[in-house]
């Protein structure tokens, strides 16, 4: 895929997403606690989801060759780059590791999506750049490290998802970087003010994202 057309498309969902966590600010006063909460949660959720699909596009990409939004070429491992493979060998990386954990030739068949890795986790997107190796594996390094706030995002979608003591402390043990004195779901998080940015956290992390995907399809 070209990255042009990676990124216009990731872009327009960037300004979907924008619109509609618009028009659900727009709404708090109208409707109950409970449906505020919801449509936040299903915010949060395809956010992440298209973050993830992103990250996920432009590595296989990058693995199998394609052209820079400035034209600059690519170019394609000297390996086998099909997607199975791809995603085989992104899910040997394991925690604190950047080495692939001893791929096999036919690894790859049949390899089931949902062993597929997290793309988007910032934790480990730079391991999973550095064991893929493509050729713009520099510029995606230095960019992809700068993912601050998508980390909270993260933290914010597993809590939505996974609701209990442990990530709810997860949430509050942001509050350094976000203007809240508590917080009863983690959804309210995406409505605080980013301390760092002076901006409401569901539309930084939408800019982030945006930003960072602007700059890791511009150039190889």
């Amino acid at each position: 895929m070209h990255l042009d057309k990676l990124y216009r498309k990731f872009d327009a969902q960037c300004k979907k997403l924008e619109t509609r966590a618009k028009n659900i600010q727009t709404t708090k006063s109208t409707i109950s606690n409970w449906e505020f909460s919801y449509l936040t949660n299903s915010l949060i959720s395809v956010t992440w989801i298209n973050w993830c699909s992103f990250c996920r596009e432009l590595l296989i990409a990058s693995c199998q060759g394609s052209i820079a939004r400035n034209n600059q070429k690519i170019l394609k491992r000297n390996l086998l780059n099909s997607p199975q493979r791809i995603s085989y060998e992104a899910s040997l990386v394991k925690a604190n590791s950047t080495t692939l954990q001893m791929p096999t030739a036919n690894g790859h068949l049949n390899f089931p999506m949902w062993k597929e890795p997290t793309w988007g986790d910032p934790q480990k997107i730079t391991r999973l750049i550095t064991a893929l190796n493509p050729s713009n594996s520099s510029t995606l390094l230095s960019i992809f490290g700068s993912a601050n706030s998508l980390q909270h995002l993260q933290i914010t979608r597993n809590a939505c998802a996974h609701k209990n003591s442990e990530t709810i402390n997860s949430i509050r043990s942001l509050s350094l970087d976000y203007s809240f004195s508590k917080i009863n779901h983690p959804t309210e998080l995406a409505w605080t003010i980013h301390k760092p940015s002076n901006e409401i956290a569901i539309f930084y992390w939408l800019y982030e994202m945006n930003l960072i995907a602007d700059y890791a399809t511009s150039t190889n």
